[in-house]
């Protein structure tokens, strides 16, 4: 009689199913919030990590969507003339 073949449900395997890298399941099985065991998920499990990474994809994208505004004062200048000088220097520097 033949015997029946375990699926074992790696991170190699939950990767493909997300869409991301195996090195990045290993880090996500470290995350803090990760609550799922760290294999054989089963499809609920994956239905709720797959709800969760995209909600952790959204909060990444909400901060980035507004770039922060450098001024001369954040930079440390007191005065534009200063500013615009420094400026002038670093595009000639970087070949702008």
């Amino acid at each position: 009689m033949a015997k029946a073949l375990s699926i074992f449900r790696s991170q190699a395997w939950l990767a493909r199913k997300l869409g991301v890298s195996q090195q990045r399941v290993s880090k996500l099985i470290q995350h803090d919030e990760w609550e799922w065991p760290a294999r054989d998920w089963t499809d609920a499990e994956v239905a709720e990590i797959t709800a969760w990474i995209e909600e952790r994809r959204d909060e990444a994208n909400a901060g980035a969507s507004a770039p922060a505004r450098v001024t001369p004062e954040a930079l440390g200048f007191d005065n534009m003339a200063d500013y615009q000088r420094w400026k002038k220097k670093m595009l000639v520097k970087l070949g702008g």
